[in-house]
């Protein structure tokens, strides 16, 4: 069975995990693969839930390390585009009289592939609609900010002439010359407000 990363991409993740593991084990049926799905959000350049599929193998121990790029041939092989790595360590020992021995470890990773997506979980989708509000808040600030900056011949004297301005107004409407606690409230949140 050959399984091209693109042919993935277009599944639903728990369509794509039971496929991979079908694959797998059809191409490698001598190793334990571990398929995991997940969602994650991801806030830019705009908020999305995107749905992954990530896979290991483990129980390699039968497989010779030495044969490391033959096993990744073959994987590259029945699953094109797929973000495969292959880690061998080994070591060969000799004695008088004796075979040499090669022990050592074979590691099978593939990166998370990114598949179409299905319904995510109420966690996920609590985080989604947090970052399209963090994302709404901060371009509505942006945008502030570039029409006080058009709006300003010369930025600098204009955030002085604000300050000097909001000084005077909270010297007049202090509580200690006859001004109001209101007032005071209302002259901080404007302050609050310029400073965006």
């Amino acid at each position: 069975m050959k399984l091209a990363k693109e042919e993935l991409q277009k599944l639903g993740a728990k369509t794509a995990r039971d496929r991979l593991k079908e694959a797998l084990a059809e191409v490698m049926p001598e190793v334990k693969w571990t398929v995991d799905q997940r969602h994650k959000v991801e806030k830019y350049p705009e908020p999305r839930i995107i749905a992954l599929v990530h896979l290991c193998a483990g129980n390699t121990s039968h497989i010779d390390p030495r044969k490391a790029p033959e096993v990744l041939a073959a994987l590259v092989a029945a699953f094109p585009g797929f973000p495969w790595a292959v880690r061998a360590q080994y070591e060969e020992r000799f004695a008088p009289g004796k075979k040499p021995v090669t022990r050592g470890s074979l590691d099978i990773y593939c990166g998370e592939i990114a598949v179409s997506d299905c319904e995510a979980p109420p966690g996920k989708r609590t985080e989604f609609n947090k970052a399209i509000k963090e994302g709404r808040e901060f371009a509505a600030w942006k945008a502030r900010q570039r029409a006080r900056e058009a709006r300003a011949a010369d930025p600098e004297l204009e955030r002085e002439a604000l300050e000097l301005g909001l000084k005077e107004l909270a010297k007049r409407h202090h509580p200690d010359v006859g001004g109001s606690h209101d007032d005071m409230v209302r002259i901080n949140k404007l302050r609050e407000q310029i400073k965006g």
